[in-house]
């Protein structure tokens, strides 16, 4: 488990591969159990920071404040389409601001998501348990993968196959730009109800390092078409196609608050420059208006935070482009 002060493996074999993790990385939060990674606070309320510092919970040593972990909430509950799909967004946020600090968790999974509720019973995800996560300034996330003693992560069915397939060498390096937000997309079956198709045995169980995309398991109608088609974006056996966090999360944030934007016939700055200003307003009323505010508003508070012009057009354009095929 990674502290404030503590040392923890960079995925390296070299004898400095042990790195010190400075007090500065990580704030305190109001129980003294757990680190949160530091997260630029969007606004705040007195004492009370919203934003993205409770998406990402850096080490715990045990569950007080979080009720339960992601997969205990769905083994009870199961989200509508539009709750699921918030919730794959909040999972996407996190990565992105990981991904933006250089930090790659490499053990993703339901077990390692804790749940905490807002006042509407709404979970609130935190990525936790950051003990197998790359995190050299040296390297970024960019690891040279010289000889199989290299540490590549503790979650062998959730590894990304450009991490999976990958063969030591003097000149190999694995790129986990990208793998986390792979993981998400795994993990996405399982909020929106069905079974994770890279878990368990039989003829259904797919294999990260082997499958073909073809393979994928077709998520139901009920689930909303943009999630759909962007579980298997994220899904994509190359890398390079596979979307970035920051251009997933917009697609998702875009397909749940920006129908009025996607539906002009052309997509001109003006244009998207009124509706940002439009959500801009809607969220600070909202955020001054409620004692605490609920998942929806810190979502979008994130977006308007993390907002860039490029990341936004291209999720724009992706959406645009799954709408107008046959």
């Amino acid at each position: 488990m990674l502290c404030a002060g503590d040392s923890y493996w960079n995925g390296t074999d070299s004898p400095s591969s042990r790195v010190d993790v400075p007090h500065s990385t990580l704030d305190s939060h109001s129980s003294p159990l757990y680190g949160v990674l530091s997260v630029p606070p969007l606004f705040r309320d007195g004492s009370e920071e919203v934003g993205g510092g409770t998406v990402m919970a850096s080490e715990f040593q045990g569950q007080e404040g979080y009720p339960c972990t992601l997969r205990q909430y769905l083994q009870e509950h199961t989200p509508s389409p539009r709750l699921a799909t918030m919730m794959t967004l909040q999972l996407l946020e996190g990565v992105d601001h990981l991904v933006q600090q250089g930090i790659a968790h490499r053990d993703l999974k339901s077990d390692n998501i804790l749940v905490e509720l807002d006042s509407d019973n709404c979970p609130w995800l935190v990525i936790s348990d950051f003990g197998c996560c790359l995190a050299d300034e040296r390297i970024g996330l960019q690891l040279p993968f010289t000889s199989w003693y290299v540490d590549l992560g503790g979650n062998g069915s959730l590894m990304a196959p450009e991490v999976s397939t990958a063969r030591p060498g003097p000149r190999t390096v694995v790129d986990f730009s990208k793998a986390d937000t792979w993981a998400v997309g795994a993990i996405a079956y399982e909020i929106f109800g069905l079974a994770n198709p890279f878990y368990g045995q039989g003829r259904a169980h797919l294999e990260s390092r082997s499958y073909q995309e073809a393979q994928l398991p077709e998520m139901p109608k009920l689930v909303p078409p943009d999630a759909r088609q962007l579980v298997r974006s994220l899904l994509q056996r190359e890398a390079s196609k596979r979307p970035s966090a920051r251009v997933a999360a917009n697609v998702l944030h875009l397909s749940l608050w920006g129908e009025h934007l996607l539906a002009l016939k052309n997509l001109k700055l003006d244009k998207m420059v009124g509706w940002l200003l439009q959500q801009s307003a809607a969220t600070l009323l909202a955020g001054r208006l409620m004692e605490r505010s609920c998942v929806e508003t810190k979502l979008q508070m994130l977006f308007l935070a993390n907002l860039e012009c490029e990341a936004l057009c291209q999720a724009a354009l992706l959406l645009r482009s799954w709408r107008a095929a046959p």
